[in-house]
């Protein structure tokens, strides 16, 4: 529950972030609130940066093609919900092979992989559950 302070802040932030033509939702909003401490301005300067990162990395354009290999070794699967609707989504690191990729194309096969979860998630829904899988990961 938020005090009234908060709630104020909130309110204030949310009509600024649409007065800029960003989308977050309100959840999201709350969360960039809560973890600067309720400091509008903070929170308002990462959302901002956040949406310049989705632009800058054209994460609503990713180009497939260029990580097809990173697809089909399915190192990050989708597996289902928790008992809170959240995806739950694995990262098997050792079907990774870093010499077959740039990290360039690993950053977008992420946020591309990202991007589609997000887009299956249920409405009440704005986070997931990401599992690191390091069972037989191993680098020297």
């Amino acid at each position: 529950r938020l005090d009234d302070a908060q709630k104020e802040s909130y309110l204030a932030l949310k009509e600024r972030v649409e007065a800029e033509g960003m989308y977050f939702s309100e959840n999201s909003i709350l969360r960039f609130l809560a973890s600067r401490d309720f400091d509008q301005e903070l929170a308002y300067e990462c959302l901002v940066s956040n949406s310049q990162f989705y632009k800058l990395n054209n994460v609503e354009v990713l180009d497939e093609s260029e990580f097809q290999t990173k697809i089909d070794s399915q190192t990050i699967v989708y597996h289902k919900c928790d008992k809170y609707g959240r995806p739950v989504v694995y990262m098997r690191v050792r079907f990774n092979n870093p010499d077959d990729t740039t990290d360039r194309q690993m950053m977008q096969y992420m946020l591309w992989t990202m991007k589609n979860i997000k887009a299956k998630m249920p409405k009440h829904v704005d986070n997931y559950l990401l599992i690191y899988d390091l069972k037989d990961a191993g680098w020297s």
